[in-house]
């Protein structure tokens, strides 16, 4: 059987990176995997790097001429959007090629857990998008990973944890009670889990919830207070401080509907308010909206579990996510 062709966009990026790497294992089916990299950057280490790991590198641009983007993405069987979150529109662009192109499978920019629509301002952007690749009649398959593991590391009070911890997912910090379930995933198995369902006849024009393990913050605190031996205390944020802080975020991203930092702020407490209060991010609603579970089409794949995870981190082998990006 010939290799799947596929051709990432954003392949150097966090997301991408991880996508790259599992293609790269996959032994069935097997792939041929492109990365289309602007014509400045093909000589940048991260580029190199892509060549090395013998992914070839195509030059090409999303903001360039659709004739030059259309010629760089023909003869690929599968493209893969993972693009910065915030150039979301440049989806379109790219869907609108991939139809030209004749590409058999579009993965648009998804990666996160599951939102429905009207609960967030960056997944309603994505759903416009997928409303426009049905409409243009572009084969698809929508991928959401759930949250990912690493941010929802602890602080401990030893420093074991801090080289994992980021700015922008404050630690030991719960949202209500703490009791709402959540899809995981280990960052490093969403590549593997791209790899089974590209490949899949059975995913095309599916939304895909590829996810690991399904936990509350609360058992996440105690899973992470064994194998540390410490004493975490953890701080509750309730739903009316968050419905606070979004009320806010939207006056001041109506105000500023560019600034970035304003429109991160707004999303990170939608996402809040979405996983974290209202429960969305779960295989059960998932199942409503219409998604295939990898847990029900891969049941012999068995990603990293948190606690595996936790074990890592405390003995100081874990991979730092966003590692120079923040």
């Amino acid at each position: 059987m010939a290799n799947i062709k596929v051709l990432l966009v954003g392949a150097t990026g966090e997301t991408g990176s991880a996508i790259v790497q599992g293609l790269l294992a996959s032994k069935d089916p097997k792939y041929d995997i492109s990365a289309l990299v602007r014509p400045g950057s093909m000589d940048k280490p991260a580029a190199t790097s892509l060549k090395e790991s013998g992914v070839k590198t195509i030059p090409g641009d999303v903001t360039g001429s659709q004739d030059d983007l259309v010629k760089a993405l023909s003869g690929n069987d599968v493209v893969i959007s993972s693009m910065f979150p915030f150039t979301l529109d440049l989806d379109f662009v790219l869907a609108d090629a991939c139809k030209l192109a004749g590409v058999k499978r579009f993965v648009p920019c998804w990666w996160g857990p599951v939102l429905p629509r009207g609960r967030n301002i960056l997944g309603d952007k994505k759903w416009a998008i997928l409303d426009h690749i049905k409409k243009i009649g572009l084969p698809y398959t929508k991928i959401d990973v759930g949250w990912w593991q690493q941010l929802t590391i602890p602080k401990l009070l030893s420093g074991r944890t801090d080289y994992m911890l980021l700015a922008f997912a404050p630690s030991n910090t719960l949202l209500g009670d703490g009791n709402v379930p959540s899809a995981l995933t280990n960052k490093e198995d969403i590549g593997h889990y791209v790899a089974r369902i590209i490949g899949d006849p059975r995913t095309l024009n599916q939304q895909v919830l590829a996810y690991t393990e399904v936990l509350t913050p609360n058992e996440q605190m105690k899973i992470s207070e064994r194998i540390s031996g410490e004493k975490i205390e953890p701080k509750y944020t309730s739903a009316e401080s968050i419905a606070e802080t979004i009320e806010s975020a939207e006056k001041d991203v109506a105000e500023n509907p560019h600034d970035i930092p304003k429109i991160i702020r707004l999303v990170g407490a939608q996402y809040q308010n979405s996983w974290g209060l209202q429960g969305d991010n779960t295989p059960e609603n998932a199942k409503k909206l219409g998604y295939l579970l990898t847990s029900e089409l891969y049941p012999d794949y068995q990603g990293i579990r948190f606690e595996t995870l936790m074990k890592d981190v405390v003995e100081g082998k874990a991979k730092k996510i966003y590692e120079g990006r923040f």
